[in-house]
């Protein structure tokens, strides 16, 4: 894993950034909602510990779909960005939406639709990432190779809108229908969007991959993460099995692996870059998979850096597993909890399906 790893500089700082998530239900009370058969007591449910010891101590959860089937939600989030970094809609130059969970899926339709919410002039073309947890980390990388002076990132997963369906747990057809209900067991809404500026002074870096052709030592890194078969060409809707296949499944053992490999060559590669960063930032943030393996992962790091832990944000416990939101969240929440300030430094690091991870280095304006 110690292969050199190509990053980009980039001259932008965080100008401005909004984020909201759901109603937090307990566990206990999403499993009372959600109602996941226990396969080895029939006729009985999951409880929320049931669901705990397995896919780890998530104690509540963002889970609103009465609240995120409203799209104006997103608008008024990027909205509140942009009045942070005091900008108008014509003072955008790019505009990036971002999500696993669009509300609809052809021609990035959710993309013009932001726009033309927001005034953005008609001659900016929109960039819709369909991307998983790593989102952050291809936006960055894509930013790194613009000269845009002012970008705006808009984020968002709906989660319970895909998830709410019975099909997550009866389903009998899917490659993976065993562990469906993982999936919406886990993962949560939420919507979040940033600005990033353009500064002469600024000093970011940003290291993207894919792992698919190589991961560090080994060959490439095949398996997607997330399976999701149903609805495209192969499984176009209206044909039969279509609608059990339209549906997010982990693959467990491929995330935890992915998610370790690929964090640890995040750092080797922000280290190679400047072997120092870790110290130099005010904050460490990292994908919130979910509570056993960013606890983990966190607890490593810090063992093998001396970093102290208190450098580090967590709420995978709290939140659930807020997909591309999630580091957005934490940086919100610690800038309004003052635990971050104008002229700071953050690394974010993270991993997601597809599969594919990030790293970068910025300031806060």
């Amino acid at each position: 894993m110690n292969g050199e790893q190509q990053g980009q500089t980039f001259k932008y700082k965080l100008a401005g950034i909004s984020t909201l998530i759901g109603q937090v239900v307990s566990m206990d009370e999403w499993a009372e909602m959600f109602k996941v058969p226990h396969r080895k007591k029939p006729g009985q449910y999951l409880t929320g510990k049931d669901i705990q010891k397995i896919i780890g101590p998530v104690e509540s959860k963002s889970w609103d779909p009465d609240l995120f089937r409203d799209f104006t939600h997103v608008v008024n989030v990027a909205q509140e960005a942009m009045q942070a970094a005091g900008l108008g809609p014509n003072d955008i130059d790019v505009v990036m939406v971002a999500s696993s969970t669009p509300y609809e899926v052809q021609l990035d339709y959710d993309s013009f639709r932001l726009m033309r919410a927001l005034g953005i002039p008609d001659h900016i073309p929109p960039l819709q990432l369909a991307a998983g947890c790593a989102g952050m980390g291809r936006a960055l990388s894509l930013a790194a190779r613009l000269q845009a002076k002012n970008i705006l990132v808009v984020t968002y997963e709906v989660s319970s809108l895909y998830m709410v369906s019975p099909i997550y747990r009866y389903n009998s057809v899917h490659p993976l229908r065993d562990s469906l209900w993982a999936s919406p067991a886990l993962f949560s809404d939420g919507i979040a969007a940033i600005v990033l500026r353009q500064h002469d002074d600024a000093q970011g870096y940003s290291l993207y991959s894919r792992d698919s052709l190589s991961f560090g030592d080994e060959a490439g890194f095949e398996d997607p993460l997330i399976h999701y078969p149903g609805g495209g060409g192969l499984n176009p809707p209206g044909v039969e099995r279509n609608e059990e296949l339209s549906c997010y499944a982990m693959a467990g053992e491929q995330t935890k692996r992915y998610y370790a490999k690929g964090m640890k060559l995040n750092h080797l590669g922000l280290a190679q870059y400047n072997s120092n960063y870790y110290n130099e930032v005010a904050r460490i943030y990292t994908h919130q998979a979910s509570p056993n393996m960013v606890e983990s992962y966190i607890e490593q790091y810090c063992h093998e850096t001396q970093v102290e832990q208190g450098k580090f944000s967590t709420h995978a416990r709290r939140y659930g597993n807020l997909v591309i939101p999630s580091t957005l969240k934490l940086i919100h929440d610690d800038l309004k909890e003052n635990k971050l300030h104008s002229g700071d430094d953050i690394a974010v690091l993270v991993v997601g399906a597809g599969p594919e991870r990030g790293a970068f280095l910025i300031g806060i304006e």
